[in-house]
């Protein structure tokens, strides 16, 4: 509802003012407090299978939350949001917030001291919402991939953190590479095939 609105956008920025933030390379963390109530939240934007074990409850359409479990949860989540994602090749990203009780801490963030994240709620968060991003073949890897293949002494290998199944058969369809081209290798085995192509 939030795209492409800069009307509500501005809205909520005009209310919610930014005391912290911290940039990893997994996540991004920011603490807001809203200026009409004073309320303090800590909101998390990463990874959408990391975040969602960080949290306890999923936010409803109603804004109403439930555990994030059975039907409203963690059985909903996957095979009705993330897998049809990823079968279309979108990488996914997820939203999650909690509020901050602790008024020691509330108190050094208005002040901008230097915060020790551990003292940040980072569980028990609330399961907002999940956002795709698709990236597309560049151009001429198509015809690159197309002329690599056939040299026999080359061995193509698809590295994905989005769930192989699902993104193999968009990147063959998009390259024009058959089954028999590419090399499917599981996680675990993944770091051992890198290290002895790259000695090779």
């Amino acid at each position: 509802e939030l795209r492409g609105d800069r009307t509500v956008l501005e809205e909520l920025r005009s209310h919610w003012s930014k005391l912290y933030t911290c940039n990893s390379t997994n996540q991004t963390l920011c603490v807001h407090q809203n200026s009409s109530t004073g309320k303090v939240i800590v909101s998390l934007l990463g990874p959408t299978e990391c975040l969602k074990e960080m949290c306890a409850t999923i936010m409803l359409s109603n804004d109403e939350q439930e555990p994030l479990s059975g039907e409203s949860g963690n059985d909903f989540v996957v095979p009705d949001i993330l897998k049809p994602m990823a079968e279309e090749g979108e990488q996914t990203v997820a939203f999650a917030y909690g509020e901050i009780t602790d008024d020691g801490l509330i108190s050094d963030l208005r002040e901008g001291l230097d915060v020790d994240e551990s003292r940040l709620p980072t569980d028990s968060l609330c399961f907002v919402g999940v956002a795709g991003v698709r990236e597309e073949v560049l151009s001429g890897a198509a015809e690159l991939l197309q002329y690599v293949v056939d040299f026999p002494e080359v061995q193509l290998v698809v590295c994905s953190g989005d769930g192989l199944p699902h993104v193999l058969p968009i990147v063959k369809e998009a390259t024009g590479l058959q089954s028999t081209d590419v090399y499917e290798l599981e996680q675990e085995g993944l770091t051992e095939a890198l290290a002895s192509s790259c000695a090779a």
